[in-house]
């Protein structure tokens, strides 16, 4: 019976390899580039085991992984999270959002394949227990680096391939935001400056209203004037 794996990680790379991985056999692998998608494509068809990488957009692997487990009808699907060998894993929240197993980047195709299957194999909602029990500590086992695995004779390990393409594809994005960010700078000084707004001019002070002239009284000369006058008619 045909198996739904649904893969959700921002590196188109990691989505290349994992779909090449698994498709062809009694794998059917969608892929999705945040975990927002992968909750959205988790709503409209429910897969059998869903990997998510720990750092990508929208919600991270670790609240992808919760949002399942909390869930009554998905919480029986096997969570398995991905993690670069900078960042590693946090056991911690890996239990506590109750992933069932987690994978370092690089890996090899049948690291890849047996854990999968390992998890698919197991009894739902005893794979996160047993991963946890199971689980070396720093003591116990010393981590195998990825230069360790021997390839064939001839041929380039994947752990190689996907190191080198993940290393290009990092490049990629960083010269991409190199160019936005150039681009931007020119734009932000072509921006003429804003004149400032003239200050208002104080309202000067109105002038005090110009006295109106005393009118001048009649002198005593010109009323006897008038009264001599009369007078004389």
């Amino acid at each position: 019976m045909i198996k739904k794996i649904l893969v959700a990680d921002d590196s188109i790379t990691i989505q290349k390899v994992i779909f090449l991985t698994l498709t062809g056999g009694e794998y059917e692998v969608t892929t999705v580039g945040d975990g927002t998608a992968a909750i959205e494509a988790i709503k409209l068809s429910k897969p059998d085991l869903i990997v998510a990488d720990i750092i990508m957009p929208g919600k991270n692997g670790y609240e992808v992984c919760r949002y399942i487990k909390n869930e009554d009808g998905l919480r029986d699907i096997p969570v398995l999270l991905l993690a670069g060998a900078f960042e590693g894993i946090d056991e911690e929240k890996a239990a506590e959002a109750g992933a069932d197993g987690h994978i370092i980047k690089p890996f090899e195709s049948e690291e890849l394949k047996a854990k999968i299957k390992e998890l698919l194999d197991a009894d739902p909602g005893k794979a996160a227990e047993t991963e946890k029990e199971a689980a070396p500590t720093a003591k116990e086992i010393a981590p195998v680096k990825p230069a360790e695995i021997a390839p064939e004779a001839g041929q380039e390990s994947l752990t190689e391939t996907i190191r080198k393409a993940m290393a290009k594809e990092a490049a990629s994005k960083e010269a991409t935001a190199s160019a936005n960010a150039e681009k931007a700078a020119p734009e932000e000084a072509a921006k003429p400056e804003e004149a400032p707004e003239p200050e208002e001019a104080p309202e000067t002070e109105t002038s005090e209203e110009t006295p109106q002239p005393e009118e001048t009284p009649e002198t005593e000369t010109s009323v006897e004037a008038s009264l001599s006058a009369s007078t004389a008619v």
